[in-house]
């Protein structure tokens, strides 16, 4: 797979940026769920500034990693992480929420460059993703942070049950806001994943 170099900005300074601007968005715009978006800046400044391989000026490229949202009301991070990374203009985040603007309080790929999927409903990202792998894409990775509780514990195990194709690969992250827990699982072609202890998902 072709790299696409990333030379302006390291995780943590994304990170940052992701939070000043979702705080200015959500504002602004007289949305909610700044707390969703706080608690993922981190993840998200280094999935979009280290580690996801997309090219911003060509949002469509075929070999992409594709980046799926599953709690859509935290789209406010997504797109400044995009919006820093070059995939449209830093000032196009003060529309967010705004009559007429394109940057909805749910993620949503509609006139978006980078955002693979529009999500609202928790719990979208896994089964999506794993739908993706199962269709054939064979050439990307994809990222899909999610809250482990009793139905995604579930998806995995089918999952597991009938293992995604070894060319393709379903990063998984967790977390539990209440203890500051972070831990992240990577499998491909249907090695067994590791889950934490069963928990009551934070309300984010």
């Amino acid at each position: 797979m072709t790299r696409v170099a990333n030379d302006l900005l390291d995780g943590a300074e994304l990170g940052n940026r992701i939070r000043l601007h979702a705080l200015r968005m959500t504002s602004g715009g007289g949305s909610a769920h700044i707390g969703s978006v706080l608690s993922m800046a981190d993840i998200l400044g280094v999935l979009y500034a280290e580690i996801l391989n997309v090219d911003p000026a060509n949002p469509s490229w075929p070999e992409r990693d594709r980046f799926i949202l599953s709690k859509g009301h935290a789209g406010a991070g997504v797109y400044a992480a995009l919006a820093e990374r070059g995939f449209f203009p830093i000032e196009k985040l003060a529309t967010h929420y705004r009559d007429g603007s394109d940057l909805s309080g749910h993620v949503s790929h509609k006139r978006i460059p980078g955002v693979e999927l529009s999500t609202g409903s928790l719990g979208h990202g896994l089964p999506v993703g794993t739908g993706m792998a199962f269709a054939g894409l064979d050439k990307m990775r994809l990222f899909a942070p999610i809250k482990v509780n009793d139905t995604i514990q579930v998806e995995i195990e089918v999952l597991d049950k009938k293992p995604v194709p070894a060319t393709a690969a379903l990063s998984v992250f967790w977390s539990d806001l209440r203890d500051w827990n972070l831990g992240s699982e990577f499998y491909s072609g249907g090695a067994e994943p590791s889950l934490p202890p069963p928990s009551t998902p934070p309300i984010v």
